[in-house]
């Protein structure tokens, strides 16, 4: 990642609040497409500028830290499926033991957000809101738009 690059980053950060999310001790997450290694997760130290590359496949993005700051949810296209290659993943917030949470072929799961006590991850499926608990169980529809 050059040096560009992540002074356009934290000039981001600095135009839009410090970006951090409950409890992550001033720590941001992005995620970037740029300088050729396709879109990854990093968290930035908003107090000392420090980066730190979280996902190393230049397929993910849409970073989201849990209401605790323990984990984060993300989205991947690491594990292409077919049509719907999207899918949702989970990651400690160091960035180790990332799993994949839902199974999907047929549309893309993304856009994913978490329940206010962050026991339930709410994700897109396609033109669909779905929910499912933090570990991936009990994948259920809760909106669809009307036909």
């Amino acid at each position: 990642m050059g040096r560009p690059l992540m002074c356009g980053i934290l000039l981001s950060i600095a135009a839009c609040g410090d970006g951090t999310g409950p409890d992550t001790d001033g720590r941001a997450l992005l995620f970037s497409g740029r300088g050729g290694d396709g879109d990854d997760v990093y968290v930035v130290s908003v107090e000392s500028g420090e980066v730190r590359r979280l996902t190393t496949d230049g397929m993910s993005t849409g970073a989201e830290w849990s209401p605790d700051g323990d984990m984060i949810v993300f989205e991947s296209r690491r594990e292409l499926t077919g049509l719907g290659s999207g899918q949702i993943f989970l990651m400690n917030a160091d960035g180790s033991n990332q799993r994949r949470l839902s199974e999907n072929g047929e549309s893309d799961d993304a856009r994913a957000a978490w329940s206010p006590d962050g026991s339930r991850i709410l994700f897109t499926r396609g033109s669909e809101l779905h929910v499912m608990n933090r570990d991936g169980s009990n994948v259920r529809p809760k909106w669809r738009p009307q036909r």
